[in-house]
């Protein structure tokens, strides 16, 4: 720990510096010395404030540390360990007699190392200041061999001296040498820091071994001699064979290494014949808490069947002969029998038989009745506890089961059954398992790529899998129109963190899925609802890859762990299945880095590929090397292989832009395909799916499908997808949509056909801020790299144009007029542009946030909570009033297309509607979402009629359509609520109002 000197925290610091002798004097006897020393000012401030006022004093400043500390732990960017620290020196430097009640030290250090210890993914174990804390409190327990097996055990401070060191010193101190010899080896063999320190002290410990410095001697186990061969062994004698490594810290089971007259009394136990066991350094979760260990004052809950109730009234001594003295008998409780259905007032005693009924007064005899079970043919009226089994599915033959009333039953949720999940969790994991398979469909995104890394994919029959973000997807690649199979791409939401891999089993049922924290998820693939089945943390860091057995039982994860770099583990228990230690056998075929290593399918044979530009073969039960495949070689590096299901085949894709198919048999290329040139059509993935699909993956992002009975050296199909977040949305013509994405790129989206494809030309270079729609039909996009584009429909498909314009600042987004006229809007001007001609600025004088635009209307959203409506003539933008009713920086801004209602969201997830004849607010009950509105849109039956509904999206997840027409009344609308989990960011109406339906359309970031 450090200092007490060096913390600020004293809530006596205004006393005066004087120090009263005296009063130390009388004092120290209560005063626990400590190892840094104590500051001799604050004592004397300490022991001089009266008692009331020093109560009052550190009562508040012990509020004001428990603020700091639960400040810390809910902050990602806060320290806790440095909160937790700073109170336990506060609470040394202002008690000074040490541990007590009245200081809760002990407590103290009990939250902070329990609390710490998976605290931000484990990442405090390394940490000298919380070594420290575990140190303090082993100082305070009567097994501290415990708490430092424990810290080994977790990996708690190994990489510093400091643990071995202490664990060292306390086992010295117990007269356990050779295993304090042990621990100091142990850490030397572990480069423990600072190394020299540890050398130094382990070195110190061997010359007190050899010079035979008395130390307090180890209590020894009594021998055979001593043992009372009547009674059998103590605890003292046994102790040394019945401890265990897990154990309680505050147990009373220590041996001492004093024999006095005040020892323990020493507990009988019998002698169980067992050989004692070592203490292992075996991992265990948690060790016992003083308040775990203090139960005296605890009441044990029991069952109250069985047991015998006392009578009421005074007690009466009985002599212990067998004269006529009367006792009443004590009748047990017995529930009365059914067919009586509590008409019969008496409860006879079990001997007596049912047709006899005992009298009104109690026999008095001079015996007590023992209690008897029931007859165990007898039927009893006590319910028994029947256990929750899921109910079938469907009806048996025999018809309606009924069921108990004493079964438990999960809550039923609205009438529809059972609900195993809540509502919230159902939606996170199945975002559209409301809407039936003909209104939903998912636009997948494609995989998240990182230039110079292999991207790990996996397939399963027709289906490959892949993650980005922190989102798994599942492409099925024999679907090309989701209108005939809507349901057929999904997607898993259920990791916290990004995700690094995802693998189908080899029965396709289940997907393991890993992030960068270690963590993998097991869950169902072919349910509704993807429950996740299991869940491990298979290693301390990031996981890079994993792989499933020939069974689908046990699964190996590899990555960047702290403590280990590898894991194998049962799926259904989570044991480890063995460990991944060393190597048996070092191949170095390779001169530069291995990306890929794939075994076949028939495990005869497995290859590797590298950044050298080389493809070997080997043996798969040997690991000889069988050949180098050098028959037309890859010119750049192979990132990834993979196997066809038979394997006689694989292939390669390379940063060549390549992938080639290799024949096993011959050694030799049987087909080239070329994807191009450049970056973007460089290969870092690849997988070849049961069904025979050759699927590769650009740097793009693009997934290229390859059929080998076509001719050619071009991809078949190619999948096109964002790899980010998608951040502005837009209505493009005839049934599509055009979203961008945070990259810079832009992507047609065509309904009709549910094909996606990235628009071509010369687009934006960074993340796209803006899409807007102009009734020509072309469309305009904004962008963090300065520029607007055009984007025109050339054929079946759209591209941008020549033609560009440079703001004056960054565009923030931008939205078009009736006349074409677009209007961008910048952090502190709005520019109208129209034929990429610049025609009016407008500076303001407020800090605009949002725009929208319907007829000749255009609002602006200020930071200040208010929407600037102008009019413009085409020429000009006069200002016209200004609108107030919101909470918040407005940021969203709607307004329908007959410039009859103005809508604004702001930052508070609240939603005004305003009216443009009166110039005034409809209604401001629109306060549903609880995060900001990302995004508004009226729909209308066409753009001369009045808008019917309003749709919303926020970054709480939710849908909300509001009902425009309502909206003077109480508030009507339906909710869709974790339609875009990670939060939406534009909503659309794809379709104008046609017989009372629309389709609408939510974007969220899958990215």
């Amino acid at each position: 720990m450090e200092s007490p000197r060096e913390f600020d925290g004293d809530v006596f610091a205004q006393s005066p510096p004087v120090v009263d002798i005296e009063i130390l004097e009388a004092a120290k006897e209560n005063i626990q010395p400590l190892a840094s020393g104590r500051r001799v000012t604050t004592l004397s401030a300490i022991l001089s404030t009266p008692h009331a006022q020093r109560e009052a004093q550190l009562l508040a400043a012990r509020k004001r540390h428990r603020l700091n500390v639960e400040i810390a732990l809910q902050d990602e960017d806060d320290d806790p360990l440095e909160a937790y620290v700073r109170f336990v020196n506060w609470i040394l430097d202002n008690y000074p007699q040490g541990q007590s009640a009245e200081s809760g030290l002990l407590e103290l250090l009990e939250e902070a190392t329990r609390v710490l210890k998976d605290n931000r993914d484990g990442g405090w174990r390394g940490e000298i200041k919380y070594l420290k804390l575990w140190v303090l409190y082993a100082s305070f327990v009567e097994k501290p061999t415990l708490i430092f097996k424990f810290l080994l055990a977790n990996e708690i401070g190994t990489s510093h001296a400091m643990l071995y060191e202490e664990y060292a010193a306390t086992l010295e101190r117990a007269g356990r040498r050779s295993e304090a010899d042990a621990v100091f080896l142990l850490g030397i063999a572990r480069h423990a820091q600072p190394t020299e320190h540890l050398q130094s002290k382990h070195a110190e410990f061997q010359k007190r071994m050899m010079s035979g410095i008395a130390l307090p001697p180890a209590q020894e186990p009594a021998t055979s001699d001593s043992r009372r061969a009547a009674l059998g062994l103590t605890a003292s004698s046994s102790s040394s064979g019945l401890s265990s490594s897990q154990g309680d810290v505050f147990g009373s089971g220590a041996s001492s290494s004093r024999s006095t007259s005040n020892s323990r009394l020493q507990i009988f136990v019998d002698p169980t014949g067992v050989e004692p066991q070592d203490e292992t350094m075996a991992a265990f979760p948690d060790i016992g808490t003083r308040k775990s260990r203090v139960k005296e004052n605890i009441p044990e809950v029991r069952k109250a069947a069985g047991t015998t109730l006392k009578h009421t009234g005074r007690s009466r001594r009985v002599a212990s002969s067998s004269s006529s003295s009367t006792i009443s008998k004590i009748v047990p409780y017995k529930d009365p029998d059914p067919e009586d259905n509590g008409e019969s007032g008496t409860m006879p005693p079990p001997p007596v038989p049912s047709s006899r009924l005992p009298p009104k007064t109690p026999v008095r005899i001079g015996t007590i009745v023992p209690f008897q079970d029931p007859d165990p043919q007898g039927v009893s009226s006590t319910p028994k506890f029947t256990p929750f089994r899921d109910e079938p599915d469907t009806p048996s033959a025999s018809g309606a089961v009924a069921t108990p009333d004493t079964v438990m039953k999960p809550k039923v949720a609205g009438g529809r059954g059972p609900s195993v999940l809540s509502e919230a969790e159902a939606l996170r994991k199945d975002p559209l398992k409301n809407y039936t398979g003909d209104e939903k469909a998912l636009y997948p995104c494609n995989p998240a790529t990182t230039r110079g890394v292999s991207t790990k994919l996996s397939s399963s029959k027709d289906k490959i899998i892949y993650t980005n973000g922190r989102t798994v997807v599942v492409h099925d690649l024999k679907v090309i129109n989701l209108n005939v199979d809507p349901g057929s791409n999904r997607s898993f939401s259920g990791h916290a963190q990004n995700t690094t891999v995802a693998r189908f089993s080899p029965t396709g049922y289940y997907c393991a899925s890993a992030d960068v924290t270690g963590l993998v998820k097991i869950w169902d693939t072919i349910g509704e609802d993807q429950s996740v089945k299991w869940e491990y943390k298979a290693i301390s860091g990031r996981i890079n890859d994993l792989t499933w057995d020939g069974e689908s039982k046990r699964i190996i994860a590899v990555g960047d762990g702290r403590e280990k770099f590898a894991h194998a583990f049962i799926v259904d228990t989570g044991t480890s299945s063995g460990e991944v230690t060393g190597h048996s056998k070092t191949i170095r075929t390779h001169t530069k880095f291995v990306q890929d290593v794939k075994y076949a399918p028939s495990a005869e044979f497995f290859a590797s590929v590298g950044t050298d530009y080389k493809v070997f073969l080997y043996d798969g039960k040997t690991g000889d090397t069988l050949a180098e495949l050098t028959d037309d070689p890859h010119k750049g590096s192979i990132m990834a292989c993979s196997w066809s299901a038979d394997s006689r085949a694989f292939m390669t894709s390379s940063l060549d832009c390549t992938v080639k198919l290799w024949d096993v048999e011959s050694r030799k290329v049987t087909r080239t395909y070329n994807l191009g040139n450049g970056v973007p059509n460089q290969q870092v993935g690849c997988v070849w799916t049961s069904s025979d699909d050759l699927v590769s993956l650009s740097m793009s992002g693009d997934v290229n499908v390859f059929d080998k009975r076509e001719g050619g050296s071009r991809p078949s199909r190619v999948l096109q997808a964002p790899q980010k977040a998608i951040t502005v949305v837009a209505r493009g013509p005839s049934n599509t949509f055009v979203a961008g994405s945070a990259d810079g790129r832009v992507f047609s989206y065509d309904t009709s056909l549910q094909a996606v494809r990235a628009i071509e030309g010369q687009g934006h270079t960074n993340l796209v801020s803006g899409l807007a729609a102009a009734p020509s039909g072309k469309l305009y996009s904004s962008g963090f790299d300065d520029r607007v584009h055009e984007i025109e429909p050339f054929g079946k498909s759209l591209s941008f144009t020549q033609a560009s314009f440079k703001p004056s600042s960054q565009p923030k987004t931008l939205v078009a007029g009736e006349d074409g006229t677009v209007f961008v809007l910048e952090s502190n001007a709005i520019e109208a542009i129209r034929s990429n001609q610049l025609v009016f600025t407008l500076t303001p004088k407020y800090s605009p946030c949002s725009i929208g635009t319907g007829g000749t209307i255009v609002a602006v959203g200020t930071e200040d909570a208010k929407v600037y409506v102008y009019n413009w003539d085409g020429k000009t933008l006069t200002e016209s009033y200004v609108l107030e009713g919101n909470r918040g920086p407005i940021t969203a801004i709607a307004v329908s297309s007959n410039s009859e209602h103005i809508a604004a969201g702001d930052s508070s997830g609240k939603i005004v509607l305003f009216g443009t004849a009166e110039k005034r607010k409809i209604t401001d009950r629109w306060s549903h979402h609880t995060a900001r509105i990302a995004s508004l849109a009226f729909l209308s039956p066409s753009a001369t009629e009045s808008a019917t509904h309003l749709a919303s999206i926020s970054l709480d997840t939710n849908i909300y359509v509001y009902s425009v027409g309502h909206a003077s009344g109480s508030a009507k609308y339906v909710t869709t609520r974790g339609a875009a989990p990670g939060g939406g960011s534009t909503v659309a109406w794809l379709t104008s109002q046609e017989k009372g339906k629309a389709e609408l359309y939510c974007i969220r970031e899958l990215a």
